[in-house]
């Protein structure tokens, strides 16, 4: 199942530096953000997952879909964005879950994904799950009682 390895704001900013080029080589991005590979590749593997970016060998370059998303203001950009994470399995399998239920567990979350996620990665996994559900107002996430709903 694909699970967002990056946070949101993280792919918006890549997106909005590709938008100055039609491609760009991944070792131009570096050189620009100061980043290195191992920082770039979670968050160039989430922007392609959603269908945001196309991968070249190294050449990066936004689709059609991540040239509709950096042209909208930012309340629209959270709303067409929504629309591509709610076709996501994980986030579909989610609210499948929650519309039985109403509230789910992290826990719950961990054994959706734990056969996808390597052991170490689990907790920043959930941390991108839950900002990515929250971002397109899908998710509602009690740090109280570490249980989530439906917004």
């Amino acid at each position: 199942m694909d699970i967002p390895e990056s946070g949101v704001l993280k792919v918006l900013g890549l997106l909005e530096l590709l938008a100055d080029y039609e491609r760009i080589g991944v070792d131009d991005i570096r050189d620009l953000t100061g980043m290195e590979f191992n920082e770039l590749e979670p968050i160039i593997d989430t922007a392609s997952m959603l269908g945001l970016i196309k991968i070249e060998g190294h050449l990066l370059s936004l689709t059609t879909k991540g040239k509709h998303l950096v042209k909208k203001d930012p309340e629209d950009r959270k709303e067409y964005l929504a629309r591509i994470v709610e076709q996501m399995p994980l986030f579909k399998e989610i609210k499948k879950c929650l519309r039985k239920e109403h509230y789910i567990s992290i826990r719950d979350i961990e054994e959706m994904i734990e056969s996808d996620v390597d052991e170490g990665d689990l907790k920043e996994s959930i941390k991108h799950i839950i900002a990515w559900g929250s971002y397109a107002e899908i998710l509602d996430y009690d740090h109280n009682n570490g249980m989530l709903r439906l917004r």
